[in-house]
Formats: C-alpha cells, sequence, structure tokens
C-alpha cells in the first residue's frame, strides 16, 4: 500500500479513519503513535530551539527547549493539535543534519509493518528548497541498517537547483518528482519491510536557511499480530541433536569442550571451567580447543532443523567469554554462529571477533562484528550470559545451523546455551483485499457527504 497525498485536513481525518477501520478489519494493531504532544518519545541530535524568530525546531504546543515561541512559525493546515516543525535548522548553530530519533519500537509477533505519517512546507513563491536540503524517513530493525521509508528532495523539475519545493524522492536519486508538500498537511504511508523484535525510526532534515521550513504530525506504526512458534530448542542437557568436529573431550585441567552437566567425552570434568552467571542448568564451554590435538576451527552442527510452512524465522541465544584482566582474545579467535537453507551456502547470523580498539591484536575481549570486518564493534561478551536476537533471511524446508569457535590458547574460552529459532506460519497472516481500502473509504466519504449535508441544513434553518 502506497497512499500519497491528501488535499485537507477534513481528508486526512477521513483517511486516518479508513486506515483505522481497515487495520481492525484486516486484524492490524497499533505499535506505535507519536503525537507530538511532548518530546517525551524521541531524542533530537541538535536539541529543540528557537531564537524567537526564524531560526527554531520544537513543538507548537510551546516546547523549543526554553527558547521563545517563533515568531516566523508558518501557518500550515491539516495537523490536529501540537506538530513538530523547524526553521532554517543550522541559524542557531546545530549541526546539520538533524536527527529525530525514536528507540526500541516493540514490534515483536508482528509483521505487515506499515508507517504513516503526516507532513508539509509552506510555499513562499516562488519557492524556497535547494538542491542540498532533504527530509527523510528510515527505520533499522534489530540494530541492522538503516532503510529509507520516505525522502524528500527538490523538484527535479527545478532547473537552476534553488528556490524550489519538496516532492517525495521515489527512485532514489535524490531528486524529487513524487507527490509535493505543501502548506497543507499531506498523510504518506509505506510498508515496513522485514520483521523482528525492535525497530528505531529517525527522521533526518536538512533545510539551512531563511523560510526553508518543515512540519510533522501523526507518526504511526502498525503490524498484523502473529503467533509465534517454537521450531527449535537447544538446552544443551545432553548433544543427542548436534555433532561436533572434534568430539567432546577434556584433560581435566584447562584444556575441553563438553557440557557442563559433566559430558566431556567420557573424560574427567575439568578444573578450569569458569563460574559463569546468567545460565540454567548444563550449558556448552570450551577453552583452548586444540590442547589436545583437535583440529582448529571446530564446527558444531545442527542439521535439518524443519523450517517448512514457517516465515519470519529468529534466532536467539545465550552467549559468554570470562573476562581475564586484561583480556584473552586474539586477533585469530573467533565464536561464529552461521545458517544454510535447504542446502545453501551458509549465511553469517552472528560473529564475536576480537575488539577493535585493542591496540596489540593480543589480551583482548570477544564483541560483535556487526559490519563484516574480522573485528569486534558491537556488544561485548563476558562473565555473564547474554542474549543475542538475529533475523534468519529466507525460507525453505530444512535448516542447517553451525557454530564455529576457534580459541587456541590458555584462558580463552566460551560458553553457550539455549538455542532456539522461532517462526510464524505462512498461512496465519491476515492480507486485506486490495478493494477493500477503496470500499471503506468510499463508505465513510458518502457517510461524511451525508452528515455534512444534514448539517448545513439545520445550519441553514437555524
Amino acid at each position: 500500500m502506497d497512499i500519497r497525498v491528501i488535499k485537507s485536513g477534513y481528508e486526512n481525518g477521513l483517511f486516518i479513519s479508513a486506515l483505522l477501520l481497515l487495520a481492525q478489519q484486516a486484524g492490524a494493531a497499533g505499535l506505535f503513535i507519536e503525537s507530538f504532544e511532548n518530546d517525551t518519545q524521541f531524542t533530537v541530535s541538535s536539541g529543540l530551539f528557537s531564537d524567537g524568530g526564524f531560526d527554531y525546531l520544537g513543538l507548537t504546543s510551546g516546547n523549543y527547549g526554553g527558547g521563545a515561541a517563533p515568531s516566523g512559525l508558518k501557518t500550515y493546515t491539516g495537523f490536529s493539535g501540537s506538530f513538530l516543525s523547524g526553521m532554517d535548522l543550522d541559524g542557531e548553530g546545530a549541526t546539520l543534519p538533524v536527527d529525530i530519533t525514536w528507540s526500541n519500537i516493540d514490534i515483536s509477533g508482528h509483521d505487515n509493518l506499515e508507517f504513516s505519517g503526516l507532513f508539509a512546507e509552506a510555499f513562499d513563491a516562488p519557492g524556497d528548497i535547494d538542491f542540498d536540503d532533504f527530509l527523510v524517513v528510515s527505520y533499522a530493525i534489530d540494530g541492522g541498517p538503516y532503510q529509507t521509508l520516505v525522502d524528500f528532495r527538490l523538484d527535479v523539475a527545478e532547473p537552476d537547483n534553488f528556490n524550489g519545493i519538496f516532492r517525495e524522492d521515489t527512485n532514489g536519486d535524490n531528486r524529487g518528482e513524487g507527490a509535493m508538500l505543501s502548506d497543507n498537511a499531506s498523510n504518506f504511508t509505506k510498508s515496513i519491510a522485514g520483521t523482528g523484535n525492535s525497530l528505531d525510526l529517525r527522521l533526518t532534515a536538512r533545510v539551512n536557511a531563511g523560510d526553508e521550513d518543515f512540519a510533522v504530525d501523526t507518526f504511526a506504526i502498525n503490524g498484523t499480530p502473529t503467533v509465534v512458534e517454537t521450531l527449535f530448542n537447544e538446552s544443551f542437557e545432553n548433544d543427542d541433536q548436534f555433532t561436533v568436529s572434534s568430539g567432546f573431550f577434556s584433560d581435566g585441567g584447562f584444556d575441553y569442550l563438553g557440557l557442563s552437566s559433566g559430558d566431556y567425552g567420557g573424560d574427567p570434568a575439568p578444573s578450569g571451567v569458569k563460574p559463569y552467571t546468567g545460565f540454567s542448568d548444563s550449558f556448552l564451554t570450551g577453552m583452548d580447543l586444540d590442547g589436545e590435538g583437535a583440529t582448529l576451527p571446530v564446527d558444531i552442527t545442527w542439521s535439518n532443523i524443519d523450517i517448512s510452512g514457517f516465515k519470519n524465522l529468529q534466532f536467539s541465544g545465550l552467549f559468554a567469554e570470562w573476562f581475564d584482566s586484561p583480556g584473552d582474545i586474539d586477533f585469530d579467535d573467533f565464536l561464529e554462529l552461521s545458517y544454510a537453507i535447504d542446502g545453501g551456502a551458509f549465511q553469517s547470523l552472528l560473529d564475536f571477533r576480537l575488539d577493535e580498539d585493542e591496540p596489540d591484536n593480543f589480551n583482548g575481549i570477544f564483541r560483535e562484528d556487526t559490519d563484516g570486518d574480522n573485528r569486534g564493534d558491537g556488544d561485548m561478551l563476558g562473565g555473564n550470559a547474554e542474549n543475542f536476537f538475529k533475523t534468519i533471511s529466507g525460507t525453505g524446508d530444512s535448516l542447517d545451523l553451525r557454530l564455529t569457535v576457534r580459541v587456541n590458547a590458555g584462558d580463552e574460552d566460551f560458553a553457550i546455551d539455549t538455542f532456539r529459532i522461532k517462526g510464524v506460519r505462512t498461512d496465519t497472516a491476515i492480507v486485506p483485499e486490495p478493494s477493500s481500502l477503496a470500499m471503506v473509504v468510499a463508505g465513510l466519504a458518502l457517510s461524511s457527504r451525508l452528515t455534512r449535508r444534514r448539517n448545513n441544513k439545520v445550519r441553514g434553518h437555524g
């Protein structure tokens, strides 16, 4: 669904009512709403501010970060109550672009995600917007990269690259050729690709001269509730579900791989197991994996996990590595989880490497490698188990999961527990017919016209 321009405040109300009714019919749920009545839900890179005139960023309810309400606020229509507005954002020294961010919106258990919001920019003939101005809404799921939802740029038809209007950039060339913005609020809705547990939403704005302005209101995210089922569970109470390339082993001291319940391939329990916290019952742990002659890296593999008939696959698992000051992990150590669907190539799901800030490449800590450069830049591992969630891309009939580990010296260790894969049945999502919205809008429009006629008759005879 990609519905763009609503021409008046009355029609905006009609549109939103239609969406709400359609959402109810389709089983959709409201996951997030930002009415801009206050600033309790978002953060602003520049802070809110006003010089009392034509340089400002704030809420029309009166919150301009302690500054006076601006005299230069444009007269917009189609908004209800307070809204967010800004003009000449660097006029008071703010660094451009300005980011307004909403973090950790809970989207767990939902798919068919959709964003909607009201946008405006007041037109002063011949126009104010230049080639380097923009207004972009983007999102990130579960800490992944930001993806663009809606992007407003200078009209592609503006010959001089200056003093034009904002139009939606629909083809990603940084010039606007779609629906235009005006001082009357327009509602834009956009589908959000992907599912997960948490979503970050970001509005990025760059307007840097007098009369270059914008206003936004009523940001919302909706989705369809889903029933999440557990397809795979590994509690590490025993070794029935996986295979190990090296087998389990222990020298009774500090070279070992096995289950803390006591299964070390027939060898004695090692004295060197670290006192991890946050695990429940048995867990898988290892240290100095080649100390007893195992070939590195070691692969722990789960084969033929049944994922047929499911989508929106999600992995979760607990990970730990004991910290001995100043640290034990070297540049060639790693802990990587990967998966393959229907016998395809393995794809990396989660990868822990030496902290990229470790100057000597030795004796550091494990951090998640989020950018694929084989150095850790994300969350660190410690002695207390931390739960990591990752989205598995793709669907199919069978999934192989593989943990690949390389720790090859004394006190280089790891521990894992509670691996789970969850998913949503492919036949449970409720998808409305394409004609549903048109029918709802038409019905509401007819009802509204009849209501207005009755109201006009009453007023005419009053």
